[in-house]
C-alpha cells in the first residue's frame, strides 16, 4: 500500500516536471489564471462585507437598492478576469508559431464544432454586456414561459435576473438562464425600478346625488388641486412618457352606464405611487357629500 502511494506520488511529479520543462509558457498561464481567481474571490469578500452585510444586519430603512452597487462591482471583477483570461490564451497561442496557420484553423473549427452551445453563449455575453448593465429591468420569452425581473449578474455563459412582477415587487426566485438562449428569443427592457417614472389613471365617475358641487365646479375643483399638488413636467421627469412634458396632468371626459366618468393621467416614481394616489384620492373623496 505504502509502496503504490509512493509510486504514484513519484509519477504525478514525473509528469508535472515533463510538464512545467516542456511547456513552461502555459504553466505559467495557468498559474496566473489561479492567481487571478484567488485575488478576485479576495476582492468580493472585501465588497460584500462593505456594500451588502451593513444594511443586512441591521434595519435598513434608507437603501433599498444597496445590493446594486455589489453586484456591478462583481460584475466589473468578472468582465476584467475575462478579459484576463483572452489576453493570457492568446499571448499562448501567438508565441506557438507552429500551430498558426492551417492547424490552427481546423483545431478552432473542432472546438466550435464540438462545443458550439459554449462558444454562442461565451460570444453572447459580449453582446449582452454592451446592451444591458446590471441593475437594469427585462422580460424573454424562453421555450412559452416567461421570464421577467432585474440583471444582477452577466457572466461569461449565463445571466442572473431576480424575479419581479410588474409592479416590480420581488417574487423571491432567481433565474439563471443561458446566454445561448437569449440569442434566438427576443428580451424586452423594462421600466421596473423605484425610481423609474411610471403613469397612474385614476377614473372618476360622477354623479350629482354623491358630490356636493354641479359638475362644472367639481372639475374646476378638482383641476385647481391638481394644478397645485403635481409638478409641471420637463423632460427629463417624463421617462418614456414624452406626451407628458411641459403638462401636470391629463383629463379627459366619458360617459357611460348613465353617468359621466372623469378621467385623469398623471406621472409619478414608483416609490411615490402610493402616496399621490392616496392623497388624490382622498381629496375626491371630501368633494362628496358627508
Amino acid at each position: 500500500m505504502r509502496n503504490s502511494i509512493t509510486n504514484s506520488l513519484q509519477y504525478t511529479r514525473d509528469s508535472m516536471a515533463t510538464f512545467v520543462h516542456e511547456q513552461p509558457l502555459l504553466f505559467i498561464i495557468i498559474g496566473l489564471i489561479l492567481i487571478r481567481s484567488i485575488i478576485a474571490s479576495s476582492i468580493k469578500r472585501k465588497f460584500k462585507k462593505k456594500y451588502i452585510l451593513p444594511y443586512e444586519n441591521k434595519v435598513n430603512t434608507e437603501n433599498q437598492h444597496f445590493y446594486i452597487k455589489y453586484f456591478k462591482k462583481v460584475h466589473s471583477i468578472n468582465s476584467i478576469g475575462i478579459l484576463i483570461i483572452l489576453a493570457l490564451i492568446l499571448i499562448y497561442i501567438l508565441t506557438k508559431v507552429q500551430v498558426i496557420g492551417s492547424v490552427l484553423a481546423v483545431g478552432v473549427g473542432a472546438v466550435i464544432l464540438t462545443f458550439q452551445t459554449f462558444v454562442v453563449a461565451f460570444l453572447m455575453y459580449f453582446v449582452l454586456t454592451k446592451k444591458y448593465q446590471v441593475g437594469d429591468h427585462i422580460k424573454v420569452r424562453i421555450d412559452g414561459q416567461d421570464y421577467q425581473g432585474e440583471i444582477l449578474d452577466i457572466s461569461a455563459f449565463y445571466i442572473g435576473i431576480a424575479g419581479k412582477n410588474e409592479y416590480g415587487e420581488s417574487k423571491d426566485q432567481y433565474y439563471h438562464i443561458p446566454n445561448n438562449q437569449l440569442r434566438l428569443n427576443p428580451i424586452n427592457k423594462l421600466n421596473l425600478s423605484h425610481d423609474n417614472y411610471t403613469k397612474e389613471s385614476i377614473i372618476i365617475p360622477y354623479s350629482n346625488t354623491e358630490f356636493t358641487l354641479p359638475f362644472d365646479e367639481t372639475v374646476k375643483e378638482i383641476q385647481k388641486f391638481l394644478n397645485n399638488y403635481l409638478p409641471l413636467r420637463a423632460a427629463s421627469q417624463v421617462g418614456n412618457y414624452k406626451t407628458y412634458i411641459g403638462k401636470r396632468y391629463k383629463m379627459s371626459f366619458t360617459y357611460q352606464d348613465g353617468k359621466t366618468h372623469i378621467w385623469i393621467g398623471f406621472l409619478t416614481r414608483r416609490k411615490d405611487e402610493e402616496s399621490k394616489m392616496y392623497t388624490i384620492l382622498a381629496f375626491i373623496e371630501e368633494l362628496k357629500k358627508k
